[in-house]
């Protein structure tokens, strides 16, 4: 679509949230990246969110190949795409601890373990209190205490792991989220695109 034509119309006055966030997704869906940082701008100008303390429910869609599902916060969203990523290959929790171990993070603990003490450092106060992990099933235990970025950084990982990508096969959207999340999907689905794009060099 022409990118005067696309401001033009996501600018309107009478357009709500919901038309904005749609219009964004389809630019992206489209590969219309410009067109989806337009919507972004506006979607910031008009409904400019402030930071949640606290952790209070944010209703967030899932999707995990051909089911979607929504979720009154974003907690529960987050465990359940986990639970489908991991119960994908059956390698996928071990490929996630063997990208973990090599990394420089594994005196923070680990989102994802066989045991919850797992998940946390020795000495964490986090350590084996239940409110700071969930049972995923499968004999597995996540990490929750998550902001929304963070949720989705950690399913970009795992989804690594399970051989799926963002997007084609999953999708975390918060209502309201948080600019920093809006970016980071973006910039995910862009960088796919230029992937994708050298590919059929």
């Amino acid at each position: 679509m022409d990118l005067d034509r696309f401001e033009t119309i996501v600018r309107n006055p009478c357009r709500t949230q919901a038309d904005i966030e749609t219009m964004r997704q389809n630019a992206l869906d489209k590969g219309e990246i410009e067109c989806a940082k337009i919507a972004s701008e506006v979607l910031c100008a008009r409904f400019p969110k402030t930071s949640k303390r606290g952790g209070g429910a944010t209703p967030t869609t899932a999707r995990f190949l051909d089911e979607t599902r929504e979720f009154g916060c974003g907690k529960d969203a987050y465990i359940w795409l986990a639970a489908r990523l991991l119960a994908h290959r059956s390698d996928a929790l071990d490929r996630y601890l063997a990208l973990h171990q090599r990394s420089d993070s594994r005196s923070q603990g680990c989102r994802f373990a066989r045991s919850p003490l797992d998940l946390f450092p020795p000495g964490s106060e986090r350590r084996g209190d239940s409110a700071h992990y969930a049972k995923l099933g499968l004999g597995l235990f996540a990490d929750i205490n998550l902001s929304h970025d963070h949720k989705f950084r950690t399913l970009i990982q795992l989804s690594f792991c399970a051989g799926l990508e963002f997007a084609e096969h999953w999708d975390f959207r918060v209502t309201g989220a948080t600019d920093k999340l809006r970016d980071h999907q973006e910039a995910v689905l862009f960088a796919r695109k230029l992937l994708d794009g050298l590919s059929r060099l």
